[in-house]
């Protein structure tokens, strides 16, 4: 801006030293170019701005992003430290451990059926423990591959009075129906 500014000041002297401008006109040039110079230096100043302002909240944001990967990588490194050396972190990453542990010890829990078995409610399990096996609801079974005739099974029980005398007859009755259905 300063070179532009001494460069229009230097036409001016000149055209009034050689003749080819009046004072007046030359002048009258300078200021309009001073005034357009200052114009275009505010929308230079103008649009800088606005591009920092963005270019900032870009980084920003960069910055944020970039943060929260760090943390999340540094995090269980940090908790083990805190923890080892009893720092303020150390309670929680002890509970999060005792959890983690009592987790896999609940999930080491979860029934299988290899030697199959009758599920009579909704039941966590786990399946292809031994290898393949088929899950599929006995009304299904039954229609799909029993040619629609439910099978008949004749069982003789004692009296049950007890919840005991239930408890112990269940095993006896799952027995039964795996035989009956592997006919």
């Amino acid at each position: 801006m300063t070179d532009q500014a001494l460069m229009g000041f230097s036409n001016v002297l000149g055209g009034i030293v050689t003749g080819t401008a009046d004072a007046g006109e030359a002048i009258k040039s300078l200021g309009q170019s001073i005034i357009q110079m200052i114009i275009n230096w505010m929308v230079q100043r103008g649009v800088a701005s606005i591009l920092g302002k963005s270019l900032q909240a870009a980084e920003t944001v960069a910055s944020t992003t970039a943060a929260a990967v760090t943390a999340s990588a540094w995090a269980p490194a940090a908790a083990m430290v805190s923890l080892a050396s009893f720092g303020a972190n150390a309670p929680a990453a002890q509970a999060g451990i005792a959890t983690t542990v009592g987790l896999s010890s609940s999930l080491s829990k979860i029934p299988g059926f290899a030697e199959g078995g009758l599920i009579r409610s909704p039941t966590l399990a786990t399946f292809a423990e031994k290898g393949p096996e088929l899950a599929i609801p006995l009304d299904r079974f039954m229609r799909d591959f029993g040619g629609g005739r439910s099978p008949v099974v004749n069982i003789h029980i004692g009296e049950v009075r007890t919840s005991q005398d239930e408890e112990e007859l269940l095993p006896a009755l799952d027995d039964v129906m795996r035989r009956a259905l592997s006919r």
